[in-house]
């Protein structure tokens, strides 16, 4: 005799716990399609906030935040949004290569980086953008917040 095959979501390697939670019905349809998902990575962000917080190099919170601002204020001039407006986006571009281009070099020589920095650059850049594909195919960040490796 053959076992019948189950119904519903596959199990979740981790240890789970189900919670009862009073949402506003507007907030569940915007989330509907994916609606465990979201609220898993919600939580998970809402946690370890704080840890990756106190981890973060304040040159990269102090450059985070004038890059916002520069956003705001091309915003302002062109009445676009960087993102949606090719010419806020030429702009928003031409801002960011001012800023970190006034940023100093820094002249000592810690690292242990032998290789042409151009090249190393492309080598991190082309990680990262995988790693970004996969969080958008809902990989990574799912992985982790159900308890594997991510």
């Amino acid at each position: 005799m053959q076992k019948a095959k189950r119904r519903g979501r596959p199990p979740i390697d981790a240890e789970t716990e189900q919670v009862a939670v009073r949402l506003p019905k507007a907030w569940i349809e915007a989330m509907r399609p994916h609606l465990s998902q979201n609220i898993r990575e919600r939580l998970y962000r809402s946690l370890f906030e704080q840890q990756l917080s106190e981890q973060r190099d304040p040159h990269l919170v102090r450059l985070g935040g004038q890059i916002e601002e520069l956003a705001r204020r091309v915003r302002r001039a062109t009445r676009a949004e960087w993102h949606a407006d090719r010419i806020s986006h030429q702009i928003f571009m031409e801002t960011l290569r001012l800023l970190f281009e006034s940023e100093p070099t820094p002249t000592a020589e810690i690292s242990n980086v032998k290789s042409d920095p151009k090249q190393a650059a492309e080598l991190i850049f082309n990680s990262y953008l995988e790693e970004v594909r996969e969080y958008e195919q809902g990989k990574n960040l799912r992985s982790k917040l159900e308890g594997g490796n991510g």
